[in-house]
């Protein structure tokens, strides 16, 4: 074999080494022999002072990279270190769960994934309780509202659903009320005569 020819099958040999095939596999198909291989690529690495890298170890520092660009972004976002209080690190991490992967998130701020998924799923939990809660709030008022004619207002409404066993203060059922545009009918009827009231004044003071 010429050598020409023999350093078009050491390119080619040593390619398909840099894409990942085995050695093995290299010499099997080629007849070439393992220690003819094995004998280029120690050659190739030290005239390269073994700073060139192969095609794969290449790809395993681009995506080295990328990772890294992805924790960085994450620290930047978040707003907080790994140094940080677990509690803190969590409710950062969480607002930014969907952007990243879990495993990039947990990374960057050094978090348990376990423990991630845990505070995810105790929240998710809470949320839905805390739903269900209040629409079964909404419901009671309503019905409270509706039998005394629209006439009760927060305060009211509150103290008879606190009768029914129902733990809820007056401010949190004026703030559903508001959200579900319930108004008292003696309240309105009293902001209506202020409104009027001072409208007359108004006038007899042109």
């Amino acid at each position: 074999m010429n050598k020409k020819h023999l350093s078009i099958e050491k390119e080619a040999a040593l390619t398909r080494y840099d894409k990942g095939e085995s050695v093995a596999k290299i010499s099997h198909d080629t007849g070439i022999s393992r220690s003819t291989i094995y004998a280029w690529i120690k050659k190739r690495r030290e005239q390269s002072d073994g700073k060139l890298p192969t095609v794969k170890e290449f790809h395993n520092l681009k995506n080295r990279v990328k990772r890294l660009e992805g924790i960085i972004k994450i620290l930047k976002k978040a707003g907080c270190t790994p140094s940080d209080p677990l509690e803190v690190k969590l409710d950062a991490l969480e607002s930014l769960h969907g952007q990243h992967s879990v495993h990039m998130l947990c990374e960057a701020l050094d978090v348990p994934r376990g423990t991630f998924y845990n505070h995810i799923l105790r929240n998710k939990r809470t949320h839905t309780w805390y739903a269900k809660r209040r629409e079964e709030f909404r419901e009671v008022i309503q019905r409270i509202y509706d039998d005394s004619h629209q006439i009760f207002g927060s305060a009211k409404i509150a103290a008879v659903m606190k009768e029914q066993g129902y733990k809820i203060s007056p401010e949190t059922v004026r703030e559903i009320m508001r959200d579900m545009g319930l108004i008292s009918i003696r309240q309105d009827a009293k902001d209506m005569y202020d409104k009027e009231k001072r409208r007359f004044k108004n006038y007899l003071n042109q």
